[in-house]
């Protein structure tokens, strides 16, 4: 009864490990998304401002152009800094989750054969169990020759 409760306790904390790092794993992949579209956004109006200063005479896209471009350049700059940082962020919970699924997978491994400790012994000692010994494979007769088909 305690080994059962035990493992129960140990499921769900292992359960809310995992959850936990879902809930993360989903909120950085919603901001990769917001910050994507405010970089599509940033990059629209870059696009728009030098299309509309070629339409302008030089004089008036020198002063005024130069520096809102530089302001919006600056901040899609940073804006991709982010989105890398993000990037490597859920790289480390996807390698976190998967951690967390390859330690349950061995544990019930070990579980089971921790249960018989007598059948591995056996097993070990004498090469295998009884009930499961392999035919031996009858060795080829030289005067025999298997059917061919286009005979």
């Amino acid at each position: 009864m305690k080994k059962i409760e035990i493992n129960e306790k140990n499921a769900k904390g292992k359960g809310g490990e995992c959850d936990e790092v879902k809930r993360q794993l989903q909120a950085a992949q919603d901001t990769i998304t917001k910050l994507l579209d405010v970089n599509r956004k940033l990059m629209k109006n870059v696009e728009e401002g030098s299309l509309s200063s070629v339409g302008k005479g030089e004089a008036e896209s020198d002063g005024s152009g130069s520096v809102s471009r530089s302001r919006v350049s600056e901040q899609a700059r940073r804006e991709s800094e982010k989105i890398g940082q993000l990037h490597l962020e859920v790289q480390r919970l996807q390698f976190l989750l998967l951690k967390l699924g390859d330690g349950k997978e061995s544990k019930e491994i070990t579980k089971v054969a921790d249960r018989n400790p007598r059948v591995l012994l056996r097993d070990y000692l004498y090469g295998g169990t009884k009930a499961y010994k392999k035919k031996k494979r009858l060795p080829f007769c030289a005067c025999m020759r298997p059917s061919t088909r286009g005979d």
